[in-house]
């Protein structure tokens, strides 16, 4: 599935909404045209444009500047079904976040480990470098499902990464586009999630963070995102 085809799709849903509904969009319909918002027939709410909740007032466990959207997202459903604020932002404190969604693993030998395995698309991938800002190293790869990976390819090529470990299936597909963007240097292909924690330990500078967001499915070495980020943390303490 191309980015066109994701915003189409989300597009195909509001299209249908009737007056009695409510369509809370933000940043992802900057790719719809105003008269493409205009003609949903829903009420509107769009959260770039109203904010819910003051920032300075969320507290969570949950980091980067998407969550802190995806939070007003669920601060304008509370208050449509008339949700105090103050029960809203304790519900968000005490919101812990769902494993294998950019989660902290540990530090071991100085290196600060995420396992973000539910990544599965660039677009995902990207927000997880933003987010973290100080990765070293990351580990993508798994099923080959054809995907452009240019705009990610893009976003290493341009950030503070300095090692780049490649799984199976799709070594040669990134492969192939990091030279076409003419990035060679730091790429380390490996067998398996073994090899890809080994190469991790000894490549990873002090300090930094070790993160591994696929933009790739699971299915060709593990049953699903969770199998292969458990294994992955448990490589992680294992081979320390």
């Amino acid at each position: 599935m191309t980015p066109d085809d994701y915003y189409n799709a989300k597009k195909n849903i509001f299209k249908y909404q009737t007056q009695n509904d409510i369509l809370i969009y933000g940043d992802i319909f900057q790719h719809c045209s105003n008269e493409e918002i205009e003609k949903a027939n829903a009420t509107k709410i769009n959260i770039l444009e109203n904010q819910f909740v003051a920032p300075e007032k969320i507290k969570t466990q949950l980091i980067g500047a998407h969550n802190i959207q995806n939070i007003q997202v669920a601060a304008a459903i509370a208050k449509i079904f008339n949700i105090s604020e103050e029960v809203f932002l304790k519900a968000v404190e005490s919101f812990q976040p769902l494993p294998h969604r950019l989660e902290y693993v540990g530090t071991y030998k100085d290196i600060k480990f995420y396992n973000d395995s539910i990544a599965t698309a660039n677009e995902a991938v990207i927000n997880a470098i933003k987010t973290l800002g100080d990765v070293d190293t990351i580990i993508l790869g798994g099923m080959d499902r054809g995907l452009d990976y240019h705009p990610l390819v893009n976003v290493i090529r341009n950030s503070a990464i300095r090692n780049v470990i490649l799984l199976p299936d799709t070594i040669k597909r990134f492969q192939d586009t990091f030279a076409e963007e003419h990035y060679s240097q730091g790429i380390f292909p490996v067998k398996n999630m073994r090899e890809a924690v080994e190469k991790a330990y000894e490549l990873t500078a002090k300090s930094r963070s070790c993160l591994l967001s696929p933009a790739a499915a699971s299915y060709n070495s593990y049953k699903n995102f969770e199998e292969r980020g458990e294994d992955y943390k448990k490589l992680i303490a294992m081979l320390q």
